[in-house]
């Protein structure tokens, strides 16, 4: 009861975070930095929809052949294709959601020390070096992250393909592995800048994942939103874990 006590009180904490976010978007003078994720998460999207369609040609052309299998080909046929239009949907959303993050690595990694430095008075005067260091750990956790989530979801999928029942669980989970992932990404932002370590990165991660995957599903769900979404959630949701991960380490 008290580690669902403690679930709860991390939701809620991160549910008031993004609401308080566009107050502190304001607050700390950052609203030009609405425009310039949009416009390149854009200009992505038009870039690899033609992913999105042979992906999903491809998928497809081997469902009609399996369904072509057996007493029920035609039953077989359409759940196949309904689950082969989920497996490529969540397949592109997930490529599509990486390469937006790998880009907009140096812009976030800035928006999180301006945050930082407006909850906390503490001014930063990295390098060079420094923040190209911090762009590469960035770039490098954006693809482990990746690596992860296409395997957790291939495995996943298989097994959604030999027990089609499993279809719905299986959206659930991956849309949760995907916000686990994805806020991680936007935690370590701040983390690399007090210091931590990769591996002491992934300890903090494993001891706040209720937080990170709360954050990282409001961000997925905020992306969907068609055109405004793409401008408002990369900003909002790395103010919103910048201040809620600078608040748990008690810097605040």
């Amino acid at each position: 009861m008290l580690y669902l006590g403690e679930t709860f009180e991390e939701v809620k904490n991160t549910l008031r975070s993004f609401g308080e976010a566009f107050e502190d978007v304001r607050r700390a003078d950052l609203r030009k930095y609405y425009i310039l994720p949009g416009i390149l998460g854009i200009i992505l999207f038009f870039l690899t929809i033609a992913l999105g369609f042979g992906l999903f040609e491809l998928i497809t052309r081997h469902v009609n052949e399996w369904g072509k299998l057996g007493k029920f080909r035609s039953l077989a046929a359409v759940v196949m294709g309904v689950l082969a239009f989920l497996l490529v949907a969540a397949v592109y959303f997930l490529i599509y959601k990486t390469l937006l993050l790998l880009i907009l690595t140096p812009l976030m990694s800035r928006v999180s020390e301006r945050t930082d430095s407006f909850l906390t008075g503490r001014e930063y005067r990295f390098t060079l070096r420094e923040n190209l260091r911090f762009i590469g750990r960035g770039v490098k956790i954006g693809l482990i992250c990746f690596v992860k989530q296409a395997a957790l979801m291939l495995a996943l999928f298989l097994l959604e393909f030999v027990i089609p029942p499993l279809a719905v669980f299986n959206f659930i989970t991956v849309f949760l592995i995907q916000g686990y992932f994805t806020g991680y990404t936007f935690m370590d932002y701040t983390l690399e800048r007090y210091g931590f370590s990769s591996k002491e990165s992934l300890r903090y991660l494993k001891e706040h994942a209720v937080l990170s995957t709360t954050a990282g599903a409001l961000f997925n769900l905020g992306i969907l939103v068609p055109v405004a979404g793409i401008f408002i959630a990369p900003l909002v949701t790395c103010v919103a874990v910048t201040k809620l991960t600078v608040r748990e380490m008690g810097k605040t």
